[in-house]
């Protein structure tokens, strides 16, 4: 059985630190880039920049997140790739479950609901 990571002090430190770290690299690259290559560099920095937060943001997702099948209820990971591409709502999204092959609208679960 897959697990959620905890909300821990040191994971939201960890991600705050990220998050400044890359943000801060964009800041100065925009301005570099924006000095030297002006409009282009700028629309390239804003494709990398955007691109890049939303790579980490779903990287994140997939890796916290786990999917109990509806069929089996075998519950399992995705791959960001997957949770990137894959049609969602809120709660759910339409995955193939790899134990019994059933491709329906998978349930996220979380910490309360995997605890019963």
């Amino acid at each position: 059985m897959y697990s959620q990571t905890e909300d821990t002090k040191a994971n939201w430190t960890n991600v705050t630190v990220r998050i400044l770290l890359v943000t801060t690299t964009l800041a100065i690259s925009a301005y570099l880039m924006a000095l030297i290559f002006w409009p282009i560099g700028f629309i390239a920095w804003l494709i990398i920049g955007v691109g890049g937060m939303l790579f980490f943001i779903v990287r994140q997702h997939a890796r916290n997140s786990v999917y109990r099948c509806v069929e089996c209820s075998n519950e399992f990971n995705i791959s960001a790739l997957a949770d990137f591409f894959s049609p969602h709502t809120p709660n759910s999204k339409y995955l193939k479950c790899p134990k019994c092959y059933k491709q329906r609208w998978q349930p996220e679960i979380n910490d309360t609901q995997q605890k019963v």
